[in-house]
């Protein structure tokens, strides 16, 4: 499990919204297609622009972690079933900006360019 386990770390790791993702962070069947991250910290900066046109422009993600992320990838069935990923106990931490603050009218400019 040792390999695996090192590769869909890697793999993750890869994507920028996980934030120091450890191999003891993961449960993982991928020949099943589940896969189980515990105790996950998220990148506040990518999450921010990922949700940015949900959130008012005043709410800055300041941090954001979950007890438990589960995927369930249906192998069989990819073309016609989706993959589900379920978050667990969700804590985001937000600050209000207020309309004057010219360093978050700044971050907000450049996520509405991306």
């Amino acid at each position: 499990m040792g390999v695996r386990r090192r590769l869909l770390r890697e793999l993750l790791s890869s994507m920028k919204y996980i934030k120091n993702l450890k191999e003891q962070q993961i449960k993982a069947s991928l020949w099943r297609g589940e896969a189980t991250l515990c105790n996950i910290e998220f990148e506040p900066v990518p999450l921010q622009q990922l949700v940015y046109d949900f959130f008012p422009c005043g709410l800055e993600i300041v941090s954001a972690r979950a007890t438990e992320v589960s995927v369930r990838i249906p192998w069989h069935h990819i073309m016609t079933q989706s993959v589900v990923v379920v978050a667990h106990n969700v804590e985001v931490e937000v600050v209000v900006h207020c309309e004057d603050d010219a360093e978050w009218e700044e971050q907000v400019a450049k996520m509405q360019r991306r």
